[in-house]
C-alpha cells in the first residue's frame, strides 16, 4: 500500500504550522480534520444513503 497519504504522521502535537488564515499546532490541525471527516461520513447516513 502507498504511504503518501499519511498527513502529520511524523509530527509532534506540539509542532506548529503557519497558513495564511493563522499558525496552528499539528494537534489542532488533527482535531479539525478529525471533524471534517466524521461529518463527511455521518452526512450520508444522516440522509439514508
Amino acid at each position: 500500500m502507498n504511504n503518501n497519504h499519511r498527513y502529520l504522521e511524523n509530527n509532534r502535537e506540539d509542532d506548529v504550522y503557519s497558513f495564511a488564515s493563522g499558525i496552528f499546532k499539528v494537534n489542532q490541525i488533527r482535531k479539525v480534520m478529525s471533524d471534517v471527516i466524521k461529518s463527511l461520513l455521518q452526512k450520508p447516513v444522516n440522509e439514508g444513503v
